[in-house]
């Protein structure tokens, strides 16, 4: 029985030599300096707050509570980063297109609104507003926001 049972070994008692407690005071030192000097750091940046408010506000960072900007404006500001995109991005950003207008023939390889030189999308869920990119040589130059027309009930 006694076969399976671990030989007892000895114990080696670690003897700290003055290398050791030196290393170690050291080592506390430095981590107990961090601390104070993230501390004071921390202290610092929560006092000069308002400072770093300010300057962001004059910068252009951080508004908080900003206006929407108006309807006309926010589709400028759509039209403007829209220009000048790749038609991979405008796909990966909004999508493959609803419809597209291509002049030509088109080859069955790949997706085939690639080839198409104007892409048309839906803009707002309830109405009519539209989107229509025009393509040049694969980049966005054109584009132009339309609604559809009114349509009218025939009286019976």
């Amino acid at each position: 029985m006694d076969e399976h049972l671990p030989k007892p070994r000895q114990q080696v008692r670690a003897v700290q030599t003055a290398t050791s407690i030196a290393s170690d005071a050291f080592s506390q030192l430095a981590l107990w300096t961090a601390a104070n000097l993230a501390g004071m750091v921390t202290a610092l940046l929560i006092l000069r707050r308002p400072f770093f408010r300010k300057v962001s506000k004059q910068v252009g960072i951080g508004r908080v509570g900003g206006r929407k900007p108006s309807a006309n404006r926010s589709l400028a500001i759509l039209s403007d980063a829209v220009l000048g995109s790749s038609k991979n991005n405008i796909a990966n950003v909004f999508g493959p297109p609803r419809a597209a207008v291509v002049a030509g023939p088109v080859s069955e390889n790949g997706d085939r609104y690639f080839q198409a030189d104007t892409w048309y999308y839906p803009l707002a869920r309830q109405g009519t507003l539209a989107m229509a990119i025009a393509f040049q040589e694969g980049y966005a130059r054109r584009v132009e926001f339309f609604t559809a027309p009114k349509t009218r009930r025939l009286s019976r």
